[in-house]
């Protein structure tokens, strides 16, 4: 039984899942199984996949089924103790296997550990800058906001944490990922290497480029929405929570989103920053609705530290002059 099983999904990745592939198979770790199952591709990315030769890579071809439904038959095919990630068009570095091992091994608590990520757009790369949601405790209180930890592609999960609980990815194909952060939080921490061991690859084809903005952000806000229900809080703090998260927060508003992120952050425990808090607060003041009277809200409330920051007066002339040209507005059903 290999000790890890990476799973990938395929999908028309015939110029990219050659490399993404041998990245794995040339890590330093060896005890690995490779899940590749080829959803319905019609590029001819499974010749590829066959052309290699490697005991360890696990391949089936089939119709198409979906990127959801092909993630968790690959999970119920997987054998190993731990179960890594990585897109068919993303790569990563020879360490990166070995150093989530010994991570998960040293950190029992853990049941989910990922990785910083380069970005590469054709033969350009870029070392992207990691943001300050670093600890278990930030990455648990970051969630409310999305994922600011780390890619999918990095993803390195307890199987028994997983096949034990019944864990499976769900509807969401927007933020499979996120989803199942927020799935596993109850059962252990979610840490974060403050190592780049991954790759992710942006090109025109890629699925989170095709789709409509006004698609992604739904599922995004539906599934934010699902984790916030799920918290030990009463529902007038939920609710404005979602309030916030969904872009609808009004002057009247403010303070109770402040109290109710507090005692969250409580929750979450005392390991949280205040550059983590000012990050991701920035983060969900800047896609408000921005107008004086939201500013004038802030200011009461005490959020001075944040407001002289380069991104809280970006806010304030957001709100001065009432420019709100990024805005997405999205319905949540039960809100």
């Amino acid at each position: 039984m290999p000790t890890v099983s990476v799973i990938m999904p395929m999908y028309n990745s015939v110029k990219f899942v050659r490399q993404a592939i041998e990245s794995l198979l040339e890590q330093t770790y060896k005890d690995i199984e490779v899940i590749a199952i080829n959803d319905g591709s019609k590029d001819g990315c499974a010749d590829v996949v066959r052309s290699i030769k490697d005991e360890r890579l696990k391949f089936i071809d089939r119709e198409n089924h979906g990127f959801v439904y092909t993630l968790n038959e690959c999970i119920d095919m997987a054998a190993g103790k731990y179960i890594a990630r990585l897109d068919d068009d993303d790569w990563c570095y020879p360490e990166r296997i070995e150093k989530q091992v010994r991570y998960l091994e040293e950190h029992p608590e853990a049941v989910l550990v990922g990785t910083l990520d380069d970005e590469q757009t054709g033969d350009d790369m870029a070392r992207i800058a990691s943001t300050p949601v670093i600890t278990p405790e930030e990455i648990k209180y970051s969630l409310v906001f999305g994922n600011f930890a780390f890619a999918h592609s990095s993803f390195m999960m307890r199987a028994e944490t997983v096949k034990g609980n019944g864990i499976k990815y769900e509807m969401f194909k927007q933020v499979p990922d996120y989803h199942m952060i927020t799935r596993l939080v109850p059962y252990g921490s979610i840490a974060r290497i403050p190592e780049n061991l991954v790759v992710y690859r942006i090109h025109p084809a890629q699925s989170t480029q095709v789709r409509s903005l006004q698609m992604k952000q739904g599922e995004i806000d539906r599934a934010r929405a699902w984790y916030i229900d799920t918290l030990q809080l009463d529902d007038d703090k939920k609710n404005v929570l979602k309030k916030g998260i969904l872009r609808k927060l009004g002057s009247g508003d403010v303070r109770a989103f402040n109290k109710a992120l507090s005692e969250y952050q409580k929750q979450c425990g005392n390991d949280i920053s205040k550059g983590c808090q000012n990050f991701l607060y920035g983060k969900c003041m800047m896609t408000q609705k921005c107008t004086p009277s939201l500013l004038g809200a802030v200011i009461k409330s005490g959020r001075i530290g944040w407001l002289i920051s380069a991104e809280g007066a970006k806010f304030a002339i957001k709100c001065i002059t009432c420019q709100n040209p990024n805005y997405i507005e999205t319905e949540v059903v039960g809100l």
